[in-house]
């Protein structure tokens, strides 16, 4: 089966996800600002803003990828011997993995980028609103780590047209004015990127990614999605399953899919699962299955 006809199952509220964890995380780092008056928790708390702001993109990123592993590069699908006995979705978590591994070596600017690139929001102001600022941040974040705050060539080739100076061996301010203000650009920045995102990616819903799965699944015209769900798109929920009066008339092989799927929603398939045996389909219909159980234990049915 050819990469490009396996479904796209994106779902919005999980490519947010990691945006929304971390805007809580980021208002309790925030709050924690006025009480610290030592520079220790200070540049702690600076540190652990901007580890945030890390996480949360790779965390985007690796769920988007994993979604869309064609965006991919080519050359990132490399594995070891071992590695080809896995199944479909670890075989795309682990170039995953690697290639979000190999964009640890770029620069923040080149990172943040690419992210926009891959995700398709070019048109959005993420990039031209905060790059400065964010650059700046973590420019200032290297020296703290790395050179008692003295700026080096390093900051000042790294920090970009906001360095706060343009000569070596300054030491540079990390004070609660500037931590509050790192951490605010850095919440202000979360917040554009969930705005690009969510206009992006609004249709992509749960009850989307159910039809989705089962047009990959079901290719017959007795196998209409509506005529098997109940579901309500405000709530981007299925509630229940129906059975049309057509279902005796469909495939024995069909009927054991359908239980199959049946029983991944309400914790049992039914009777045909009695009969269950990967004999019972082609080679097309096996990769298919296959496809399914690698993904049903996080997959959202209901």
């Amino acid at each position: 089966m050819k990469a490009d006809n396996f479904p796209i199952l994106l779902v919005t509220r999980n490519l947010l996800a990691p945006i929304d964890r971390s805007a809580g995380d980021l208002q309790k780092t925030k709050g924690c600002c006025p009480q610290a008056t030592d520079p220790f928790l200070l540049h702690g708390l600076f540190v652990m803003a901007l580890s945030i702001m890390e996480a949360m993109c790779t965390d985007v990123l690796e769920y988007f990828l994993t979604s869309f592993p064609l965006k991919i590069p080519a050359n990132e699908f490399k594995f070891d011997k071992d590695v080809y006995f896995t199944s479909y979705r670890e075989l795309t978590a682990t170039s995953v993995k690697r290639y979000l591994n190999s964009l640890a070596y770029k620069s923040f600017e080149d990172h943040l980028t690419l992210f926009v690139e891959l995700t398709s929001i070019q048109s959005s102001n993420v990039i031209q609103t905060h790059m400065g600022t964010l650059k700046e941040a973590k420019a200032t974040r290297n020296v703290l780590m790395h050179n008692s705050l003295l700026s080096n060539e390093r900051y000042l080739t790294s920090a970009g047209d906001l360095r706060r100076t343009n000569h070596a061996g300054v030491k540079l301010k990390c004070d609660q004015p500037y931590v509050l203000h790192t951490i605010e650009a850095i919440s202000t920045f979360a917040t554009d990127l969930r705005e690009a995102l969510s206009q992006k990616y609004s249709a992509y819903t749960k009850v989307r990614a159910n039809r989705e799965l089962w047009s990959f699944m079901f290719n017959s015209p007795m196998m209409q999605y509506d005529d098997y769900w109940i579901y309500n798109l405000e709530e981007d929920c299925i509630h229940a399953y129906k059975v049309p009066e057509h279902e005796k008339q469909i495939a024995n092989s069909e009927r054991l899919l359908l239980a199959l799927w049946r029983g991944h929603f309400s914790g049992t398939g039914g009777d045909p699962m009695q009969q269950f045996n990967m004999k019972h389909f082609d080679e097309r219909n096996q990769a298919k299955i296959l496809y399914f159980l690698s993904l049903a234990s996080s997959f959202q049915f209901s």
